[in-house]
């Protein structure tokens, strides 16, 4: 969890497991953490599932989200 929004709150990032070697337009999502709503969605050739990592890897402020999956899925 990272204030992605920058509203104060944390918001919830979830690698989601979409069918084994399918790909999937919803793979990573962020949640707001105040409301519950999409913040944003990334696709994926396979499922991402592991816990996300977080570091402001273009130092603008705001953690960037890595997280891997199947097939070295990343």
């Amino acid at each position: 969890m990272t204030d992605l929004n920058r509203d104060g709150v944390a918001d919830i990032i979830m690698g989601l497991g979409c069918q084994e070697f399918q790909a999937c337009d919803s793979a990573v999502v962020a949640l707001d953490g105040k409301t519950g709503e999409l913040l944003w969605k990334r696709p994926a050739a396979d499922q991402l599932f592991g816990s996300a990592i977080l570091a402001d890897l273009n130092a603008d402020g705001i953690q960037d989200v890595i997280i891997g999956g199947r097939r070295g899925e990343l």
